[in-house]
């Protein structure tokens, strides 16, 4: 079964941009998700990280063709929470879809 992962720019962070990878192993999102973050930060094979990422809204975003069939691919613009605009933390408010870095803020 794939797994999910970050990959983003290890300079500019995960915060500046990040793609939703589904990949067996963190070498292989590392090179299907390298395109996707060089394009955006001209990144270098050395400064592209990968990261594991939890949580079954993940894989909600997936190519459900390509889920069924354990073929790895990229999500260049996943769900991003609407207060915060970034992903990655766990999504508590789901009729308002906040995640859990912004549930409960009052700004």
């Amino acid at each position: 079964m794939l797994k999910a992962y970050m990959g983003f720019n290890k300079d500019a962070g995960s915060n500046e941009g990040a793609c939703l990878i589904f990949a067996n192993t963190s070498n292989e999102a590392k090179k299907i998700g390298f395109d996707t973050v060089r394009s955006w930060f001209n990144t270098g094979w050395s400064r592209m990280g990968v990261r594991r990422v939890i949580g079954d809204q993940y894989f909600k975003e997936a190519d459900q063709e390509k889920l069924t069939n354990g073929t790895p691919h990229v999500i260049d613009n996943p769900e991003c929470c609407p207060r915060c605009d970034k992903w990655g933390a766990e999504w508590i408010d789901l009729d308002k879809g906040y995640c859990s870095n912004c549930y409960g803020r009052d700004d």
